[in-house]
């Protein structure tokens, strides 16, 4: 097992269950990949890789994480408060009307186009203020670039906004993340330090190349992040067809930028979403989680470009960033007292957060990647045809992946 990640961790975990003795090589001095949780203030867990689980209704993931102990609260995505010129606003309902464009647009076209060009056609038919559309412009951030986590200009219109996810709606995890990671970890050999640089199926085997030593093996499933497979970071043989590479160079990996603002005290309204519009591109949003956590917390999240931006920050100019427009809405806010944040994208071992869908991309990239290579599998969030870019998308492309390898090795899937 290649990466000890969600993915490689369910695999593990289903395999074992089998009968089978595996063993994880992990890059990483720890377990979980992209789920991370900050415990230096052991009171306040703050997860810098996925917080919400999305659709907590026969969820795997929600099963596990309550059997190691996390809560769940359910959170209003709907539930906005708007700042224009400082002033709050009655009704922001208008803004939204570009979404219900963006569907009418989607099922018109005969050629996939970027969601900018609609957006720039929706204003082209609109005489709106620059103060309107920059108030449209960030209320579609907010509900595109941050779940995507990529620039508008580089995401399909046909493609977008078509993933799927299971009933009961998001729950923001309480306790850690990190709790699944432990719950999956247990009692799986997993050698840490252990970077990968090369797979070769040889036809009554895998080979499998991890610093300068040669490991020998039934079968492999590798789990490295979608860029790294793009990087060429592990080498495999034999070489890829072009279906699979086809796939790798049409996906995107997206980068999403969490930043927790703490503060001394809560100066906010009680809605989910605060949304204060000004000049800039940074801080187009922030969520309110202080009823979930008791504590006055609020979330910025960056997506695309701006990630960039704020990732070449340190935490000082992004307090200072993010304060310069919360007192635009609230002139008398404290500076926060705490800053944690996240850089998935410099991340070696992940560089990036997720996949998504750029221009004349489709949903067969995923199966693509899903597909065993011989005697190599494949799992991850960006195998998962259904649930990409969610960690329930990684749980179920792990177990998928344990099935081929039953497969391969001639013997029945487990039930």
């Amino acid at each position: 097992m290649i990466g000890a990640g969600v993915a490689g961790l369910a695999a593990a975990r289903a395999l074992g269950a089998a009968g089978w003795r595996v063993t994880i090589l992990e890059a990483r001095a720890r377990a979980g990949g992209r789920i991370f949780t900050d415990r230096s203030n052991p009171d306040l867990p703050l997860d810098l890789g996925p917080s919400w689980v999305h659709g907590t209704h026969k969820n795997p993931i929600v099963r596990i994480l309550e059997d190691a102990g996390a809560r769940f609260e359910t959170t209003d995505w709907e539930s906005y408060a708007l700042w224009v010129k400082g002033k709050r606003q009655k009704d922001c309902e208008w803004a939204f009307a570009v979404f219900d464009y963006l569907e009418e647009r989607k099922e018109r076209i005969d050629r996939d186009e970027t969601v900018d060009a609609a957006m720039k056609r929706f204003f082209s038919r609109r005489n709106y203020s620059a103060l309107e559309r920059k108030t449209v412009e960030q209320i579609a951030y907010c509900e595109i670039v941050t779940e995507f986590g990529a620039d508008l200009n580089a995401m399909s219109l046909a493609c977008y906004d078509e993933g799927e996810e299971p009933a009961g709606g998001d729950a923001f995890v309480l306790g850690g993340f990190d709790r699944l990671t432990a719950a999956l970890a247990q009692g799986q050999d997993i050698r840490f330090g252990s970077e990968v640089s090369a797979v070769r199926d040889t036809g009554a085997g895998v080979s499998v190349e991890c610093g300068g030593a040669v490991e020998t093996c039934d079968v492999a499933i590798v789990t490295a992040p979608l860029k790294l497979l793009q990087d060429g970071a592990i080498a495999f043989s034999p070489p890829f067809g072009a279906q699979r590479k086809a796939a790798l160079a049409g996906l995107g990996m997206g980068n999403l930028h969490k930043t927790f603002l703490q503060f001394d005290r809560v100066f906010w309204p009680k809605q989910k979403r605060l949304v204060v519009v000004h000049e800039g591109d940074l801080w187009n949003e922030f969520l309110n989680v202080a009823p979930e956590t008791g504590v006055p917390l609020l979330v910025g999240l960056h997506g695309g470009s701006a990630e960039r931006e704020i990732a070449a920050m340190s935490h000082e100019a992004i307090a200072a960033s993010a304060i310069g427009v919360l007192r635009r809405a609230f002139p008398n806010a404290p500076a926060p007292v705490r800053v944690a944040t996240s850089d998935w994208a410099n991340d070696p071992f992940a560089r990036g957060s997720y996949s998504f869908l750029p221009l004349h991309a489709s949903f067969d990239m995923f199966t693509a990647l899903a597909e065993p290579h011989g005697r190599i599998m494949f799992a991850g969030e960006h195998t998962h045809t259904i649930y990409h870019a969610t960690v329930l998308g990684a749980y179920l492309s792990g177990i998928r992946a344990a099935e081929d390898a039953l497969r391969v090795q001639g013997q029945p899937a487990v039930a």
